[in-house]
């Protein structure tokens, strides 16, 4: 029999082995910037879940809540501090431009005003290295998950 286009034997296909790609620093500070988000918004947390935002009052679901930052993200000493970050609703960090004004006025009332002003100025620069945030994202990820266990616990009992 004559080997025709119809007729011929399949080839076998080499299965390439897949390579892992090697995760970027981009990618590692996305994902610390979520573990270290839901710790916060947790951190706030409720026995049944419920979070209070910081500057409308208003209580959410741990998950339909927003971590805010007073001093911006782009400031890297203080985009993972707790006394930067807090719990605001979508509607007050998003629709309402930051609702920056009732921010501020929590932030003098948690801390203090010079502290507050500290924040705001502070040029210091900050230099973390990819080990750290891969260290810091299991950290908070285990925080995250010590903070669950707890609320659960908090809950049954």
């Amino acid at each position: 029999m004559t080997k025709t286009i119809w007729n011929k034997e399949p080839k076998e296909k080499k299965v390439k082995a897949k390579k892992t790609k090697a995760k970027t620093r981009s990618w590692e500070v996305r994902n610390l910037d979520a573990w270290f988000s839901r710790y916060i918004r947790i951190l706030y947390a409720n026995k049944e879940w419920m979070v209070q935002c910081v500057t409308s009052w208003q209580w959410l679901h741990w998950t339909k809540i927003q971590n805010w930052h007073f001093v911006s993200r782009s400031v890297y000493k203080y985009r993972r501090s707790e006394m930067n970050c807090h719990p605001q609703c979508y509607a007050d960090n998003v629709m309402k431009k930051w609702n920056y004004i009732e921010y501020t006025f929590f932030m003098i009332n948690k801390y203090w005003k010079d502290y507050v002003e500290f924040m705001k100025n502070d040029k210091e620069l900050f230099k973390i290295s990819t080990q750290e945030i891969r260290e810091l994202a299991e950290h908070y990820k285990s925080l995250v998950t010590e903070h669950h266990l707890w609320i659960e616990y908090k809950s049954i009992s």
